[in-house]
């Protein structure tokens, strides 16, 4: 990933790499679609702590899931 992207591209790529929709994503983190949407498309210039710490274990999650399924 490129260090010189901005933290709604970086999500963006994740969600994309990932297979996560942006209304699956707004689910997963208890936030509203158009709140999803606005930090998408970088009109956000803040996102709050509890959405990074939500944005951190859903990843972390995916991640780690799609290493067990290597191990198999």
């Amino acid at each position: 990933m490129d260090s010189n992207k901005t933290p709604s591209e970086i999500i963006a790529e994740l969600c994309v790499e990932a297979g996560i929709s942006k209304s699956e994503l707004a689910r997963r983190l208890e936030i509203t679609p158009s709140q999803i949407t606005r930090i998408l498309n970088g009109d956000t210039k803040t996102i709050s702590s509890d959405i990074l710490i939500k944005l951190t274990k859903l990843f972390l999650q995916i991640i780690c899931w799609g290493l067990q399924i290597k191990k198999k």
